[in-house]
């Protein structure tokens, strides 16, 4: 495993220093923004709680954007196997064809390092859809009413890109 690319995988992506002021700033964008968080895990210490796990509980590697405009999470990592992720931007000014390519070459960068033959990532978002679709991944389903935000229901697309074991 190449750490120092995990490190430093392209200029467009940097591995997340979390400090109190952006744990608290990403507590309050998963609360209030639209789409990041189904209502049923939407208040303050549900999300500090899952937050907490992320980044000291379960195997994971966060990646923050220019400006922490945003962020990427590789979840629930099992090497030789699979990741999930949990991809969040914010500012949309970060968005262009340099952020798409580093996007894709970090996506597969986790993939090889850790030998993923699956990564899997959920959400209500079309857009993002859009987005995962560009970075290859594939919709395998939709889960009717499966995401809720401010009592409105939405369905919870669920793509994964994957691969054949090596």
């Amino acid at each position: 495993m190449d750490i120092e690319l995990l490190r430093n995988p392209n200029k467009t992506f940097k591995l997340l220093q979390l400090t109190d002021a952006k744990f608290e700033f990403l507590i309050d964008k998963l609360l209030h923004e639209y789409l990041y968080i189904s209502d049923e895990y939407r208040t303050y210490d549900k999300i500090k709680l899952m937050l907490q796990l992320y980044f000291t509980g379960v195997p994971s590697i966060f990646y923050e954007f220019p400006n922490f405009g945003g962020i990427i999470g590789f979840t629930n990592l099992i090497p030789n196997y699979k990741c999930d992720i949990m991809f969040k931007i914010w500012d949309r000014t970060v968005w262009n064809a340099t952020f798409l390519r580093d996007l894709k070459r970090l996506i597969n960068i986790i993939m090889n390092e850790f030998n993923l033959v699956r990564m899997s990532v959920s959400i209500p978002d079309k857009k993002l859809e859009k987005l995962a679709h560009m970075c290859g991944f594939k919709t395998e389903c939709a889960q009717k009413y499966g995401f809720k935000w401010n009592g409105r229901y939405y369905p919870l697309r669920l793509l994964a890109k994957t691969r054949s074991p090596r």
